[in-house]
């Protein structure tokens, strides 16, 4: 299903009956941001909507030309979008280009800024390889990749289990520190941000923007969850086999 060309950044979801375009660009002409499962779309037995599963949507945002948007990105426009677009990015879950990487030989987790490691994208294709199942769905990385990526560690001592779900999640300090390290160094735009969230979401700052790495093997990505319903709760686990997957495809600025 090929969407129109002053539609192809939205993606259709069926929720009662009725389709929903999510749409992201301030001005309908623009191209910037797309999102995808792109051309194909696939629906559960009972027509609920599901995302394309990310070995098959990555390829065609690559080919496009585009790149996978960052957690940046994401936070920037949650505060900054146009009145038009605001509700589609804050209440919308989004998969960031963040990989959740597990030491092959530890317990240690690395986030990594994946568009840093283009051939690593590159690599993510339905051909790869990739077991299926919910805990083999990650890209098979060697040590020595490992350990020549930078990026920002969480160790077992780094989690609690969290007073309000059933999770282990980063402690307060260690929840702060990654999301700069989302931001990319930028304070300033991760104390808004925290401030926004937190306005909508209507919660303590204690229950806001969790953060949940995946201690399962392999390579897979970190998905922000809506700012309204989860607080901007951020999880390492969307595999790369499985329909969940939103993924924005950004065209680079020259």
């Amino acid at each position: 299903m090929l969407l129109h060309k002053k539609e192809h950044d939205a993606m259709k979801q069926q929720e009662g009956g009725k389709i929903k375009m999510i749409q992201l660009n301030d001005n309908l002409d623009e191209d910037v941001y797309k999102v995808f499962p792109g051309p194909n779309l696939f629906y559960w037995s009972d027509g609920r909507s599901k995302c394309g599963a990310l070995t098959e949507q990555l390829p065609l945002l690559l080919g496009e030309g585009r790149i996978l948007m960052p957690g940046k990105t994401l936070m920037e426009r949650r505060l900054g979008a146009s009145e038009g677009t605001k509700s589609a990015w804050r209440d919308n879950y989004f998969t960031i280009a963040l990989f959740n990487i597990r030491d092959p030989t530890s317990d240690e987790v690395k986030a990594v800024l994946a568009n840093e490691h283009p051939g690593l994208l590159a690599r993510i294709t339905p051909g790869a390889g990739i077991q299926s199942g919910p805990y083999a769905c990650g890209l098979p990385l060697t040590q020595e990749e490992y350990l020549n990526m930078q990026g920002f560690s969480f160790n077992q001592e780094d989690l609690i289990m969290s007073p309000h779900s059933s999770c282990h999640c980063a402690s307060s300090s260690k929840k702060q520190a990654f999301w700069e390290f989302v931001a990319e160094g930028d304070t300033t735009l991760a104390k808004d941000y925290r401030e926004m969230v937190n306005q909508i979401y209507g919660r303590s700052e204690e229950r806001i923007m969790d953060v949940v790495p995946s201690s399962d093997q392999g390579l897979r990505f970190w998905s922000v969850g809506e700012a309204n319903l989860t607080g901007s709760l951020t999880v390492g686990d969307t595999n790369l086999k499985g329909y969940i997957s939103r993924l924005v495809g950004i065209i680079p600025k020259n």
